[in-house]
């Protein structure tokens, strides 16, 4: 098969886009698995984030949860397959070494956005439980796991293959002092829902 036969439609983007020849032989292995044949990558990742906006959902009604909390750790893709027991878990690694990099890159940047805030989120928390200051934990859990969902729906519809958000997760966009090239900012993550 040559490159110019090797071309895929992205699923909800308007573009054709030439996938390269170790993609388009491992795009044949992806079908009926959970892994997105466009984006090269799985949904499932998303879970070990979810967990940790779950266990700080719960810290308003029961601060003690807070201590659990804060052991939540995160994970690389690679590290959350290869340390489940999906079926699928060497596949998955496997896209996502090769997945496009049009969604890989926004998909990262997105990634990291969510592991900074809830880093920074569980940091904010910690001195307000330990001062049984109830109603500022609630709005910081609140108005926090707001913006976590929110950026794990747009890494959701980036692995299933959204370009609008992946070039708005990409985009050009000056970084606070405090981020580097590798994270998103403010500025970017609000054009997301913008």
């Amino acid at each position: 098969m040559t490159m110019a036969n090797a071309q895929a439609r992205v699923d909800g983007g308007a573009t054709d886009a030439i996938l390269s020849p170790a993609q388009e032989a491992l795009r044949a292995e992806l079908a009926g698995s959970n892994i997105n044949e466009s984006t090269f990558l799985a949904t499932d990742y998303l879970n070990h984030l979810n967990e940790a906006v779950m266990m700080i959902e719960l810290v308003p009604s029961a601060p003690d949860l807070l201590e659990e909390a804060l052991t939540w750790q995160p994970k690389t893709y690679d590290e959350h397959f290869r340390n489940s027991d999906l079926a699928v878990a060497a596949l998955a690694c496997q896209a996502y070494e090769i997945a496009p990099e049009r969604f890989r890159l926004p998909f990262d940047l997105t990634v990291k956005a969510i592991q900074r805030r809830i880093a920074t989120t569980l940091a904010q928390l910690e001195p307000l439980v330990e001062a049984g200051d109830h109603s500022q934990i609630g709005l910081i859990v609140l108005s926090s796991c707001k913006a976590i969902q929110n950026l794990i729906g747009v890494a959701a519809a980036i692995v299933n293959g959204s370009e609008r958000m992946a070039d708005c997760a990409s985009g050009p966009a000056p970084a606070p002092a405090e981020e580097d090239e590798t994270t998103m900012s403010q500025a970017d993550i609000d054009a997301l829902f913008g």
